[in-house]
C-alpha cells in the first residue's frame, strides 16, 4: 500500500465510451471508496469490462475518471502504475518465463526506490497467497488454466497499489480458489484499499462485494447493497431469466439460484 491518504478510491462522473457508432457505456456515475468491494455485474454485452478498462485508462472516453484521487491520464504511467493495478481476463505470457519472473513483474512500477527492497519478500508472499509457492521455478505457460489465474493475480496484488481493478478473477478457479482470490480481495480492501472486481457470479458478488453495480446494455441499471440489488425480479429483468434468491443460511448473504425447466427426456 502507498503512504497516500484519501478517502475516495476511484470516481467516474459521466462516463461513455463509443466504439464505432455504438454506445458501449452512457452516462456512468459511479464512486468506489477506500475499504469497499465493488462487484461490476450484469449479462454478457452489459459493458463490465469495458467499465474496467475505462478506469484503468485503457481506453478512450467521455466524462471524468479519477483513481486515487487523481484524473487518469494526468500523470505518467509509472505514477498510475503505482496507484492502480489492472487484471485482465486473459492470462498468457509471451515467452517461457518463471512464474516467480512474472510475479516479479508486479514489481515493476517500484524500481529505483526504497520499495524495490521488498521485492523477494513481496513475491515469496503473495505466491505463499494463493498457494503457488512451490511452483515458482516453473515455466508458466507449463501451469494448469487455474494455476496461470492465480499466477497473474498474485503478480498484480505483488504490484502493491491502492486500487485493485479485476476482470473476472475467478472464472479459471475451481471453488476453493475461487474463495481464496476473493479473500484476498476483501483483505485488501480491510486494509484501506478499494477494489473494482468484475463477476459473473453473482452469489460470489453477494458474499464478497460491499456494494454491487449492475449494469445492462451499457447502462447502470443499480447500484446498492448486495441485498438491493441482488433482487429475484431485477435480476430475472436484467438477465431475462428467472431466478430464485434465498438468503445464505450463515451469513444471510443473496443466493441466486436459477429457474431450470425439467430436462427433456
Amino acid at each position: 500500500m502507498t503512504g497516500v491518504t484519501v478517502a475516495t478510491g476511484v470516481t467516474v462522473s459521466r462516463l461513455g465510451v463509443v466504439v464505432g457508432r455504438r454506445a458501449l457505456l452512457t452516462d456512468v456515475d459511479l464512486v468506489v471508496e477506500r475499504g469497499e468491494v465493488l462487484a461490476l455485474v450484469g449479462p454478457n454485452g452489459a459493458g463490465k469490462s469495458t467499465l474496467l478498462r475505462a478506469i484503468a485508462g485503457d481506453v478512450d472516453h467521455t466524462g471524468t475518471v479519477t483513481v486515487d484521487g487523481v484524473p487518469a491520464g494526468s500523470e505518467p504511467p509509472i505514477a498510475t502504475a503505482r496507484r492502480r493495478a489492472v487484471l485482465e481476463q486473459e492470462h498468457a505470457v509471451a515467452f517461457g518465463f518463471r512464474v516467480g519472473e512474472v510475479v516479479r513483474m508486479g514489481r515493476a512500477p517500484w524500481r529505483g526506490t526504497d520499495r524495490a527492497e521488498d521485492d523477494d519478500r513481496v513475491v515469496a508472499r503473495v505466491l505463499d497467497q494463493v498457494e503457488l509457492a512451490d511452483r515458482i521455478d516453473q515455466t508458466f505457460p507449463s501451469l494448469s488454466g487455474g494455476e496461470r489465474a492465480r499466477a497473474s493475480f498474485a503478480r498484480i496484488t505483488a504490484q502493491e497499489t491502492p486500487v485493485l481493478l479485476l476482470d473476472e478473477p475467478t472464472a479459471a478457479l475451481d471453488l476453493r480458489h475461487q474463495e481464496g482470490v476473493l479473500r484476498i480481495a476483501r483483505a485488501h480492501a480491510a486494509a484501506g484499499g478499494a477494489v473494482v472486481v468484475v463477476l459473473h457470479d453473482l452469489t460470489l458478488a453477494g458474499a464478497y462485494a460491499d456494494r454491487v453495480a449492475m449494469l445492462a446494455d451499457g447502462r447502470l441499471v443499480a447500484d446498492g447493497t448486495p441485498a438491493e440489488v441482488l433482487t429475484a425480479e431485477r435480476i430475472s429483468t436484467v438477465y431475462r431469466h428467472p431466478v430464485t434468491v434465498l438468503p445464505d443460511p450463515h451469513s444471510g448473504t443473496p443466493v441466486v439460484v436459477p429457474t431450470r425447466q425439467e430436462a427433456v427426456q
